[in-house]
């Protein structure tokens, strides 16, 4: 057996030097291993001699640090881990990097290419041109296969070296006061059944049907959650921390709130002034004011260029939080969320899908409505998911980890079927039942 300095500071090179080494291996075009992967992925195996240079010079200086001393060890990963390990747990843990970094070599390799077939088939769109299978990485992201972290090794690490807290995420009394600090808005409360019964009256007039939008609603928040709802946190127990600044029925992120209040904020306004005109002295006085309002936010909203990144960013400032607010007013909050739901409809349909179940519609949602309409496409519709989706945004959403968009979309029906049963799609799915009856009666049918 090596001396446990020796594996240490191997441990410690590897941590510095393969990504490097990473790197010099993808401009050869000679992995240290050969995976199927690759093949699959249609990955040239090419090399010049420049690339192969460049990766043994990484190789070298690996080998190299394979002798540094003990001295070495503490200087690179601190004395009190370097007195910790034992010989057996540094060779056990330099087990466990080897493998890591092989993993993380190869699934950098794998997104890389999903990114460059990405822009690839931008190319062809822009052309006019149709996709094709083999425009898409045929098989699913590679799986870490080696040991895992040693129990006794993880442990001494995190007593050292324990994970910073992850960084707040805003949450609903963070919206509320933003509002109320930038723009003077309280949102109007109301009750559950009342905002699924103006939910069920904006949906019915923008030419969304009762299982588009209770399905949605059954996926995005279990089936029991209620119109102030944020990611989360329980809707019933409110306990828990936000993931994310979804809210609502459908779930907008903040950025959503900012880019539908640009797009439709002018028609918001008339509704509200509308309603003012029909309605008594201290209603319209309400409405008017909040009519008044949504004029200023449209302004904000308006006044950063026109694209979701910079809807993004004004989302994470006060007045974009507060903009977030809109959604848990009983006036404007359904307005807001099934609007979102009608341009991923109206986007299908203009596209030659113009009836969609609500699965299809959750997949626009969650995938975006271009990229959902290409993994019901049947180029699209057998390939892995990662072809549709940042690596980030993969990874953090468990439902289209490995499986193909046809997978994926089975999976969300038989979410939706389950969350149906629970008291939240129940109560919605009544109210939309006697609402759609009293559409009936009001036409004389």
């Amino acid at each position: 057996m090596s001396p446990p300095g020796t594996a240490a500071v191997c441990l410690v090179s590897l941590t510095f030097l393969w990504p490097l080494a990473g790197i010099c291996g993808r401009l050869a075009q000679a992995p240290f291993q050969e995976h199927d992967w690759r093949e699959n992925a249609r990955v040239s195996a090419k090399a010049n001699p420049v690339r192969l240079l460049l990766a043994g010079i990484v190789l070298i200086a690996v080998l190299t640090t394979l002798a540094a001393p003990q001295k070495a060890l503490a200087q690179r990963i601190g004395e009190d881990l370097a007195a910790r390990l034992t010989g057996a747990q540094t060779q056990a843990y330099l087990r466990y990097l080897r493998a890591q970094a092989q993993h993380a070599n190869e699934t950098e390799s794998y997104w890389t290419i999903i990114e460059e077939m990405k822009e690839a088939r931008r190319r062809k769109r822009a052309a006019g041109q149709p996709f094709v299978a083999s425009d898409y990485v045929a098989v699913q992201p590679p799986r870490y296969a080696g040991p895992p972290l040693p129990p006794d090794v993880a442990k001494i690490i995190a007593a050292l070296r324990p994970p910073e807290p992850p960084e707040p995420m805003p949450d609903l009394a963070d919206f509320l006061r933003h509002a109320r600090e930038v723009y003077g808005f309280v949102p109007a409360q109301t009750t559950e059944a009342q905002f699924k019964q103006r939910y069920a009256e904006e949906s019915l007039a923008h030419g969304l049907t009762k299982d588009q939008v209770v399905r949605v609603y059954a996926l995005e928040t279990g089936g029991r959650g209620t119109y102030d709802m944020q990611a989360g946190i329980d809707p019933e127990t409110k306990q828990g921390r936000p993931i994310s600044s979804a809210l609502g029925y459908a779930q907008l992120l903040g950025a959503n709130s900012v880019n539908e209040l640009v797009k439709h904020g002018d028609t918001f306004i008339q509704r509200l002034n509308a309603l003012a005109a029909s309605s008594n002295a201290r209603r319209r006085t309400q409405l008017r004011a909040k009519a008044a309002v949504l004029g200023r936010m449209l302004r904000d909203a308006r006044s950063v260029p026109n694209q979701w990144s910079a809807h993004v960013a004004l989302s994470r400032t006060p007045k974009g939080l507060g903009i977030h607010a809109l959604n848990l007013d009983a006036d404007i909050g359904p307005w807001l969320q099934t609007i979102k739901l009608q341009g991923v409809r109206e986007y299908a349909a203009k596209a030659g899908r113009p009836n969609l179940s609500g699965a299809e519609i959750e997949l626009m949602n969650l995938a975006g409505p271009q990229t959902g309409l290409d993994m019901m496409d049947q180029a699209g519709r057998n390939v892995p998911t990662a072809n549709f989706f940042a690596q980030r945004a993969y990874n953090r959403n468990p439902i289209v980890k490995d499986r193909t968009s046809v997978e994926l979309l089975a999976a969300l029906e038989d979410r939706m079927n389950h969350n149906l049963r629970k008291a939240g799609s129940i109560e919605f799915a009544r109210i939309f039942d006697a609402t759609l009856a009293a559409r009936s009666r009001a036409a004389g049918r």
